[in-house]
């Protein structure tokens, strides 16, 4: 294809020498690690992110591997017409990595005229998504993967079979490819020493973050299997520090219970009352994973129970933990998504407030106080957002208090963005009660208190001072 009129030399640096050995290293199979070394790259990501340039033509091949169908010689014989399928099926790697334009100079319109950029016309057989060019980075590839539609002889009574299995609660895979649901299914049958071990393998504990989507994994199979998995989800949940010790690979295990908890609460109405009575009891653990784990299932509960279990958590509020657990949960999307009436939620945060104003001097430093107060503090935005001029006059009682932390708390709420773009003179009106309950400066040259010697003992005024 001609681009010019007439042949120009690419500007070439002695240094892209080692972007083409790169390149021609890795498209040749080379390990990523091995070319790091013999670039003397600090980082493999530079190695791979800059200086790795992948050719369409390399990406083509890469992504015919794929094969959609049993290889002919392994075909029974009535598998004859899925091997004509694939005989005329074309590869996938033209329609997946495409050539990217050249950008085309705006003051040649002539040039413009004979580059001929190919399109897809062709269509899989459920459909094509709009295809990705590559190279249009300096080195990234951009794939634009169709579905594809996978032609199987007995794809029906697949369906009909999968379908049966998710009709009695059982997984929808094969358990010999689910060490995780076989290894439940023992526990369920009293062999739980299995699961222990695989949930305390795969916790990433100790650590800075345990393994979320393990637990979710766990959580969701134990739906599937309805209450034949409660007995074993209540088991993980009530291990205590001692069955269970905090920063170790045991504390997954009652986390993962809990949040199974919440999971079954959110899907079945029957055990919902006493598992949040289960979570109740787990709220204030002295492990803050698992109050953490709290606070997700009570999110999750809520997505489904919504003002019904704002009524059911009232008896919650007696506690710094438990009301934090509360407070922290209404504040997540999923469960203010699913609330209609703003009385009770705004209930329950003003009660939250009620007790961390009225915590006696020695509970300041509390571990439990302490959470409240910033559960409290990170709830005003998205609850102001959702409940609007309701919330703001909760806020304006609260602006009378004389405790300082909790009224820089108050105060924090007039900056944040999200409420000043939406409710400016609500804010105002906030803002108006505290100026008028802030206490008078104290003036040092009139208001003049009994001072203290270095015994201790009060020092009294000189004589007609």
């Amino acid at each position: 294809m001609k681009l010019w009129p007439k042949a120009r030399v690419r500007a070439i640096r002695f240094h892209d020498l080692r972007h083409t050995t790169a390149s021609l290293l890795m498209m040749s199979g080379a390990n990523p690690a091995a070319v790091q070394r013999i670039l003397r790259h600090r980082d493999p990501r530079i190695t791979t992110e800059v200086y790795g340039h992948l050719a369409p033509e390399y990406l083509r091949a890469e992504i015919d591997r794929l094969r959609f169908f049993p290889k002919q010689d392994d075909a029974p014989a009535h598998t004859v017409q899925m091997a004509a399928v694939m005989a005329v099926t074309p590869p996938l790697g033209p329609r997946v990595v495409q050539e990217a334009p050249r950008r085309l100079m705006a003051t040649r319109p002539s040039i413009a005229k004979t580059l001929k950029i190919q399109r897809v016309k062709g269509a899989r057989p459920a459909g094509l998504e709009p295809a990705t060019r590559g190279l249009e980075g300096r080195c990234s590839i951009q794939l634009s993967y169709g579905r594809v539609r996978c032609f199987l002889a007995d794809s029906a009574r697949a369906r009909r079979k999968l379908a049966c299995r998710a009709s009695v609660g059982a997984p929808m895979y094969p358990t010999a490819s689910d060490p995780l649901g076989r290894a439940l299914d023992e526990a369920i049958s009293g062999r739980p020493s299995a699961l222990h071990a695989l949930l305390a393998r795969g916790s990433k504990l100790p650590g800075t973050r345990a393994n979320d989507a393990l637990a979710d994994a766990f959580a969701q199979a134990c739906r599937a299997r309805g209450s034949r998995a409660d007995s074993v989800v209540l088991g993980l949940a009530r291990l205590d520090e001692d069955q269970a010790p905090g920063a170790t690979a045991l504390e997954f295990l009652p986390v993962c219970g809990v949040l199974a908890l919440g999971t079954r609460a959110a899907m079945d109405e029957k055990v919902r009352a006493p598992f949040i009575a289960e979570l109740h009891a787990r709220a204030d653990d002295l492990r803050f994973r698992v109050r953490d784990a709290v606070v997700d299932s009570l999110a999750r509960t809520g997505a489904r129970a919504g003002d019904w279990l704002v009524a059911e958590v009232a008896s919650w509020m007696d506690g710094y933990f438990h009301a934090a657990a509360v407070v922290r949960a209404l504040s997540r999307e999923t469960w203010l998504s699913a609330l209609h009436d703003p009385g009770p939620p705004l209930a329950r945060l003003d009660e939250a407030f009620e007790l961390s104003r009225n915590a006696p001097r020695a509970a300041a430093r509390y571990p439990g106080r302490k959470a409240l107060v910033e559960a409290i503090s990170n709830a005003l935005s998205p609850l102001g957002v959702r409940f609007g001029s309701p919330f703001f006059d909760t806020l304006s009682r609260w602006a009378i208090t004389s405790d300082p932390e909790l009224r820089e708390m108050v105060t924090g709420a007039l900056t944040d963005k999200r409420l000043e773009s939406r409710f400016g003179p609500e804010l105002a009106r906030v803002k108006a009660a505290l100026d008028t309950s802030r206490a008078p400066v104290r003036n040092p040259d009139h208001d003049k208190g009994p001072t203290r010697d270095r015994s201790g003992a009060r020092r009294r005024g000189r004589p007609g001072s």
